[in-house]
């Protein structure tokens, strides 16, 4: 009897597991048909701006099982693009016109940004704010201009930019981007226009800092042009192909100063660029990236022409990868490399660490020049707060919300700078291996502003503090 009581219950058990089972399989192969895709928040935008970044159209078939991720992964394509504050794709129930369960509605939902900006500006000619601390906060080294910067021209996603400095240099820009020029809205054309004047120029590397001369006159004239065109191959693999050309002309006294500063003894140099770059990018948040990679990789030929003044190829490698620890952790580490074949590389091209993204915290007040680099960092944090705070008293939809993304971190990054000719600079860190480490607190705000505090120790044996601007990876090249 208790044999016979035991076999049925087994046998309710595995007919129950059974058809959990069964329901489960259902579950995971339930689907449904997009019926439509509707569109709403995009005033200025154009639609199939929005609906390039889509992997989803209607007449698709979604799983159930996939859905959220899918709709999020569409989310933050369109966020991306960098033309609204947010970016939500979600099933639509009000569509519904029937009790139809094997359709749906999806239904994007944007924020615009603000898309035209001119004012009047100041900003920093400095490599960095530390820099411009350290010299002593002198406001003569402010760069005084303005500026009409239009990033959603036409509605089209186009970028126009015009700027115009004076003060520490004298500079005027002027750059046309159409990122989709075709039907199949994968070519792309970018253009770039630069002429500056220089009276305040760092002629050469004196104890790891840059070291400036002023004069009355112009030392410096530089003339910039760069033609390059953009391939887009799905969502996110990018091809860029461009031409450029640059003419630089010193005066006398910034020739006796540094004999090397263009080639040995010359006071004008010029030469065109033919340069190809690969970029394959699918971090959630480009600005501010969490989860995800990305990788660049550079190839340039300096020098077409038999009567270019400068030749060499220059390498250039970037990947970094962002990924979620758990419990509101974080984790990312990055490598970049670069590398000119021709050592023999003039002062104002030198370029190693210090410049622009290319810096190791710890050593935010240092150059290190050279024709070749190697460097790392790698990060840890955590979350700290993360909320979004209405701003009820400003009328203006682009600027009445307030996102604020606090996160502790950790860090420790790592360089090498080759220097074949180290008697011309001084310059101590190059040719040796730099390392440092330390703690930050970074904030992620309005329109993707990120700000980091750090306190660092370096190999010098130096604690320091500093605030960093900067962004992670190479953004130039988008």
């Amino acid at each position: 009897m208790k044999t016979c009581l035991l076999g049925c219950l087994l046998s309710l058990l595995v007919d129950s597991m059974c058809q959990a089972d069964q329901a489960d399989t259902i579950q995971r192969r339930a689907y449904r048909l997009v019926e439509s895709i509707s569109i709403t928040g995009n005033k200025r935008t154009k639609d199939f701006i929005i609906r390039r970044e889509m992997d989803v159209q209607p007449g698709d078939t979604l799983w159930l099982a996939s859905l959220n991720e899918r709709l999020q992964a569409n989310a933050r394509r369109i966020f991306n693009t960098q033309l609204f504050v947010s970016a939500q794709v979600q099933v639509d129930t009000a569509q519904r016109t029937s009790a139809d369960t094997t359709t749906l509605a999806l239904q994007v939902v944007v924020k615009e940004n603000w898309y035209i900006w001119a004012a009047p500006y100041a900003r920093l000619n400095d490599r960095n704010l530390n820099e411009w601390i350290d010299r002593g906060s002198d406001f003569r080294r402010l760069n005084y201009g303005a500026f009409i910067d239009h990033e959603n021209l036409f509605g089209r996603m186009q970028k126009l930019e015009f700027v115009f400095e004076t003060g520490f240099t004298d500079r005027f820009t002027l750059n046309y981007n159409v990122p989709y020029l075709t039907k199949g809205r994968n070519l792309g054309l970018f253009s770039q226009l630069r002429y500056q004047t220089l009276a305040n120029v760092a002629y050469n590397t004196i104890g790891n800092q840059l070291n400036f001369i002023y004069e009355d006159a112009a030392l410096l004239r530089q003339f910039e042009g760069r033609l390059k065109l953009r391939r887009r191959q799905g969502f996110y693999s990018f091809h860029y192909a461009d031409l450029g050309y640059q003419q630089t002309t010193i005066s006398e006294s910034l020739r006796e100063l540094n004999p090397f500063y263009l080639q040995p003894e010359q006071t004008t140099q010029r030469f065109m660029t033919l340069g190809y770059t690969y970029r394959y990018d699918r971090r959630d948040n480009i600005n501010f990236a969490l989860k995800g990679r990305t990788f660049i990789a550079d190839l340039r030929r300096m020098g077409l022409l038999p009567t270019d003044d400068f030749e060499s190829w220059q390498f250039r490698l970037a990947y970094a990868d962002y990924y979620p620890l758990g419990r509101n952790w974080f984790g990312n580490y990055m490598l970049k490399a670069k590398a000119f074949t021709n050592p023999d590389v003039p002062y104002n091209l030198l370029r190693g660490i210090g410049y622009e993204e290319d810096v190791l915290r710890g050593y935010d007040l240092y150059v290190v020049n050279g024709s070749a680099y190697v460097s790392g960092r790698a990060n840890i944090k955590r979350e700290l707060f993360r909320r979004t705070f209405p701003l009820g008293f400003i009328k203006w939809r682009q600027f009445n919300t307030l996102p604020l993304n606090l996160y502790l971190t950790a860090f420790t990054d790592w360089g090498y700078v080759y220097n074949r000719y180290p008697d011309r600079l001084s310059n101590s860190l190059t040719n040796r291996w730099l390392r440092s480490a330390g703690i930050g607190l970074e904030i992620n705000t309005w329109y993707n502003a990120v700000v980091r505090f750090n306190l660092s120790r370096n190999t010098l044996g130096q604690t320091n503090f500093f605030i960093n601007l900067q962004k992670d990876i190479w953004t130039r090249w988008n």
